[in-house]
């Protein structure tokens, strides 16, 4: 499937688009109709017609609220109907099988920044002893082990789970296939 082609529009565009027929928002550099949408919005029209949300950027509003994830869901991304001229998106979703930038979101060990002679990733000088070799060893296959682990979770465990809550059904034997 094909991705359409956006229009870019200028701040001052979108600030026309500010009325109940017809409503446009900005989050995050990307420019989204909800005229539709708003009366479905779980949260009241009348977010959408605030005059500090309509027409306007509402990026800081809607992360207030909500999580990145939930823009990027296909029944409201393609709400989307153009870019604003001159800007680009700073929000990124998570890389499948990274490790967390939030603060303490990640054991201590796998932050950047933190050293320990058992977890490290640069290669340790000639005058280490065997038995710092060997534990730098083990640290790296953690290390490994633990980013596979995270990668097997997102793309294979994680999609699956969600379509069993859906759906109210045991996990599906690609699942159990894949952990053989």
């Amino acid at each position: 499937m094909a991705s359409k082609e956006l229009k870019a529009y200028t701040r001052d565009e979108v600030a026309k688009h500010n009325k109940q027929g017809d409503l446009w928002i900005v989050i995050d550099g990307k420019v989204y109709d909800v005229s539709r949408f708003k009366d479905l919005h779980p949260g009241g029209a009348s977010v959408f017609l605030d005059e500090d949300i309509s027409g306007q950027d509402a990026t800081e509003a809607f992360y207030g609220l909500h999580r990145h994830e939930v823009i990027t869901k296909p029944q409201y991304a393609r709400l989307q109907v153009g870019v604003v001229e001159g800007e680009s998106s700073v929000i990124h979703s998570r890389i499948v099988g990274e490790t967390s930038k939030v603060p303490y979101a990640e054991p201590t060990w796998l932050s950047d920044g933190y050293f320990s002679p058992y977890y490290t990733e640069v290669p340790l000088p000639s005058y280490c002893t065997i038995e710092t070799r060997v534990k730098y060893r083990l640290s790296q296959n953690h290390r490994n082990f633990q980013k596979a682990v995270r990668k097997f979770v997102d793309e294979i465990i994680t999609p699956d789970a969600i379509a069993r809550e859906a759906d109210g059904k045991p996990p599906s034997k690609n699942v159990i296939e894949a952990m053989e």
